[in-house]
């Protein structure tokens, strides 16, 4: 007898906590942020990259073997780049639950996960980028591993408001003004893409210091030098090389540089970052992936 209660106990705990999940009641919305007294900051571009083939209601999920630079060393990893079309609510600059006043908006998300000798790091930095120009209007980073946690939070125009678990740090404030010609080095994933869609034109900018570690602190931008030049290079999707264009941001003594798909729709092939880190990519797809979140959709094991 209790070994069919056990059985029965096993096979309808995953249902009654899937019940029990959704039977929580929702917090309500939180009041509308404040307006900012004064347009969004940034560096604006017109592209056809923001503009043209997101609405088919797929995203483009692109996966890239990782290199990354902690400690002193390369640790192997992995990438996740995602974008897709949306729509963001005005008055709380996340994604729109529906009605007629939303923004345009690429969601422009970057997740790696890398392994430090016994222990991985995972961490993202998510973007809603107005679709008319490029402007950043709402930022979110996590970064999490066995030491412990942080987060931040920016909306344009704002402040950047981070909470961590590290020393010195706690819950701060810290100014993020990207005035007219700035742009997050944490953005160049996406940025260089609509950069070559336009044609590549001499560009005045600033740079902002990637934001993603916990303990980064300098928010100040540095004045940057963006250049292209035409190169082959391999896509891991085609047998042969293609024309693609190295894109170089250089600010100071760093140096990004990004490997981009000459033609449409641009595809970041890779990215030798300033501090030695080097994303490779492995495949893209373009799919409804919040649709495939059951067992079965799950990758197989290689």
């Amino acid at each position: 007898m209790r070994s069919a209660l056990a059985l029965v106990f096993i096979v309808a705990a995953p249902v009654l906590a899937g019940e029990v999940a959704r039977a929580q009641p929702l917090i309500a919305p939180p009041a509308p942020l404040a307006t900012p007294d004064r347009q969004p900051g940034g560096l604006p571009l017109a592209s056809p990259w923001l503009t043209t083939g997101w609405d088919d209601g797929l995203a483009e999920v692109a996966d890239y073997d990782l290199q990354q630079f902690r400690y002193g060393n390369l640790h192997p990893g992995s990438a996740t780049l995602i974008a897709v079309r949306e729509g963001m609510d005005p008055e709380r600059r996340v994604k729109s639950a529906g009605g007629a006043a939303i923004v345009p908006v690429l969601k422009l998300h970057w997740v790696r996960s890398f392994q430090t000798g016994v222990y991985r790091y995972d961490q993202s930095s998510f973007q809603l980028v107005r679709q008319a120009d490029g402007l950043p209007l709402r930022w979110f980073i996590t970064s999490h591993e066995w030491c412990g946690a942080a987060s931040k939070s920016w909306v344009n125009g704002g402040p950047l408001r981070v909470s961590s678990y590290f020393d010195g740090h706690g819950d701060l404030v810290q100014p993020l003004d990207l005035g007219t010609d700035a742009l997050p080095v944490d953005s160049l994933w996406w940025w260089a893409r609509a950069w070559v869609a336009t044609g590549m034109p001499p560009v005045q900018l600033r740079v902002v210091p990637s934001q993603i570690e916990a303990r980064a602190v300098d928010t100040s931008p540095m004045q940057a030098v963006i250049s292209g030049a035409a190169q082959s290079a391999r896509d891991p999707q085609k047998p042969v090389e293609v024309a693609a264009i190295t894109v170089i941001v250089r600010r100071g003594k760093l140096e990004d540089r990004l490997t981009v798909l000459a033609q449409a729709p641009h595809t970041l092939l890779g990215w030798v970052q300033a501090d030695g880190s080097v994303l490779t990519l492995k495949q893209v797809r373009r799919f409804a992936y919040w649709a495939q979140h059951n067992p079965q959709d799950r990758p197989a094991k290689p």
